[in-house]
């Protein structure tokens, strides 16, 4: 939802640019769709990408999709909370919001 909803038309081109690179990378190794990678091979495609602005992006969408206030409709079940030792009693619901 989040992601959806902080879209802008950078955030578009970025990902555009860098999907269409990524998937040239697929073709030029593995002759293949990222989606049809094992995951040795996705994990290769993805370090080549490291320095990009997708590599980036995606990087910083699901750090906030990991630790966001569940009311956000990320951190199911406060996964992301419960990984970094966070005290869900401090939690804001939707009516404090």
């Amino acid at each position: 939802m989040a992601f959806v909803s902080t879209f802008d038309r950078g955030d578009l081109s970025t990902s555009e640019e860098g999907l269409q690179s990524m998937n040239s990378l697929n073709h030029h190794y593995y002759q293949s769709f990222f989606v049809h990678l094992h995951q040795g091979q996705r994990n290769t495609i993805m370090e080549k990408n490291e320095e990009t602005e997708l590599f980036e992006a995606l990087r910083q969408h699901t750090m906030q999709g990991i630790f966001t206030n569940p009311v956000y409709a990320g951190n199911n079940h406060q996964a992301g909370w419960k990984l970094i030792g966070f005290p869900s009693t401090l939690a804001f619901t939707r009516l404090h919001i």
